[in-house]
């Protein structure tokens, strides 16, 4: 067990071991321990926190599937730009059953992108933007193309299952991130929250 951090009632810890590896445990007096749930320390929120767990902590439910944001996935600008995508795609929006006409929901997303260091914030934090892409169709978006210092993308989901989605990556998606000329993680803003995913062969910068 590997301890994060403090709260306010006591330390954080994550289980490493092989069956507990992920599952997150509040350490109280007396070096008592309880399962927690990662919702607990999410440091943002963009839609509903995802829940999923078991005994053994998170399942990864899709191939490529991780358990960390990638580079920049945690910075203030980024989160900023992928809540008002979020919000863009209008997952509030009145439910159509897939396959129907009428839904306005549709997806959202871009590129996350490395700023260039000026002489003037050489020493400062790494910084970082976006560059949204064009707004999508209910079922698919298309990206433009990677610019300089594209070190992840996002795109939402904000359909349900309530519609008849599946929740989470599909394969169109998973060529997409896999395909050499894109090759960067992808973040999936889902209806049951943020999900993450690391290319096949990714290649360091």
């Amino acid at each position: 067990m590997l301890v994060l951090g403090g709260s306010n009632d006591g330390l954080i810890a994550i289980g490493v071991g092989d069956k507990n590896r992920g599952a997150l445990y509040r350490v109280g007096a007396n070096n008592s321990i309880t399962p927690m749930n990662y919702a607990a320390i999410v440091p943002y929120n963009i839609g509903p926190n995802r829940l999923a767990q078991d005994s053994t902590g998170f399942r990864m439910d899709d191939p490529q599937e991780t358990y960390n944001p990638p580079e920049g996935g945690r910075d203030k600008t980024v989160l900023a730009a992928m809540d008002v995508a979020w919000k863009d795609s209008l997952p509030d929006a009145p439910n159509v059953r897939k396959g129907q006409p009428g839904s306005q929901k549709h997806e959202q997303g871009g590129w996350i992108v490395r700023d260039s260091r000026s002489l003037f914030n050489f020493w400062g934090p790494q910084t970082y933007s976006v560059v949204r892409w064009a707004p999508g169709s209910r079922d698919e978006i298309q990206s433009s193309p990677k610019p300089v210092g594209a070190v992840a993308a996002f795109q939402t989901h904000p359909n349900n299952r309530e519609e008849g989605y599946y929740i989470g990556i599909s394969s169109v998606d998973l060529n997409w991130m896999n395909a050499r000329q894109n090759n960067v993680p992808l973040i999936i803003i889902t209806t049951e929250g943020v999900r993450y995913y690391e290319p096949a062969n990714p290649k360091d910068e």
